[in-house]
């Protein structure tokens, strides 16, 4: 479970967009947490919200309207985007990383033609220093 804060830290997004979300129905409304008499409330959401926001970040990326993204089930938004390993370990930061990069990416987008917005996120760093990292691709839209 994520606070509000931690969401927005996350996703980078700000709290203005997360009530629209909200108010569309694109993210479910949080659980709601006393913090104690007279200390008020703590909105708590499930880390799934996480990536339904990559996904719809992904799609106005795609300059998709957010009128069609409304219109799309969660199903169909998740259908466009593909995790495509979540196991890569990148070598340890250096000069090197960002070359790694983009030969990763340019690899996944032979074998992935239909894709070809990606979206990089380091995991966790390992104690020998290098990088656990998870590539998605998001497919083209169409129309």
């Amino acid at each position: 479970m994520l606070t509000t804060n931690e969401l927005l830290a996350k996703t980078g997004i700000s709290y203005t967009m997360l009530e629209n979300f909200k108010k569309l129905g694109l993210v479910p409304m949080p659980r709601v947490k006393g913090l104690g008499r007279g200390k008020g409330v703590v909105g708590l959401y499930n880390d799934d919200v996480i990536e339904i926001i990559h996904q719809i970040k992904d799609l106005q990326n795609e300059r998709v309207p957010l009128r069609r993204i409304v219109q799309m089930s969660r199903e169909e938004r998740a259908a466009l985007r593909v995790q495509v390993s979540s196991e890569l370990v990148a070598p340890k930061p250096n000069s090197n990383l960002l070359n790694w990069f983009v030969n990763r990416f340019a690899e996944l987008g032979k074998k992935y033609p239909e894709h070809h917005h990606g979206t990089m996120k380091i995991e966790e760093e390992l104690p020998d220093g290098r990088v656990r990292i998870s590539f998605w691709l998001s497919k083209k839209q169409k129309g």
